[in-house]
């Protein structure tokens, strides 16, 4: 919620008539002010959050400055204490034409009571109009879809690279007079690593030393020989 208007009440008698026996000059301010006299012709001024309005029998307009919902003093001055309408007070700021004269904070809770530097009128707080408000928050992020496209890449890199084997074959030839000596090894045929062999990579590469022990072979004789006990 957020202030909408304030009723504003003040006397509309003549300053005169207002004046406190023993001090003409200081006029009373209220029920329980510091006069302690009543309004003779109390009149009630509404005063909308962002206008100016003039008050009655006054040279003075106010316009509302602050609103706390519960008024506390702290290290650097007037500040909210909570979002509980402990002690509502307003901050009144008058003008004289269109000169700042001064500012007060007035409180609901503590009729005639004024803190600042307005001219002594007075006035009481009535009414407090409050509406009702929303905030919403609209963020948008431009780079969130590569953001998230990176990641998806990086996820399935990952996934990949332990899904997925190394896998090599290593192809040794050794001159031996005038035939060659040809070995053929891969990981899953070492003894360190007999769980690899699998039955697929067995055939695959079976095959391949097949074609490559003919792509050696002479014409017409076959000095191309493959160790026992390995894949050749």
């Amino acid at each position: 919620t957020r202030l909408a208007a304030i009723d504003i009440v003040t006397d509309a008698a003549p300053a005169a008539a207002r004046a406190t026996p023993g001090d003409p000059a200081r006029p009373a301010v209220g029920p329980h002010g510091r006069a302690g006299q009543a309004f003779e012709t109390p009149v009630t001024t509404r005063v909308p959050w962002g206008e100016r309005v003039a008050l009655p029998n006054s040279p003075f307009a106010v316009e509302i400055d602050t609103f706390l919902i519960d008024f506390v003093v702290g290290e650097r001055g007037p500040e909210l204490a909570s979002l509980e309408p402990r002690n509502p007070a307003v901050l009144l700021g008058f003008y004289e034409g269109e000169r700042l004269v001064g500012r007060s904070w007035y409180f609901v809770h503590h009729p005639g009571m004024a803190v600042g530097t307005a001219p002594e009128v007075p006035l009481l707080l009535g009414h407090l109009q409050a509406e009702m408000m929303a905030g919403i928050e609209v963020a948008t992020h431009p780079g969130s879809a590569w953001i998230w496209a990176g990641f998806i890449v990086m996820s399935l890199g990952t996934l990949l690279a332990f899904a997925l084997r190394h896998e090599r074959v290593w192809l040794r030839l050794r001159r031996r007079d005038d035939a060659w000596d040809v070995a053929l090894h891969h990981p899953g045929a070492l003894p360190p690593a007999p769980e690899r062999a699998t039955a697929g990579w067995e055939r695959e590469v079976s095959g391949l030393a097949a074609r490559l022990v003919r792509l050696l072979e002479p014409d017409g004789r076959p000095p191309v020989r493959g160790p026992e006990g390995r894949s050749a």
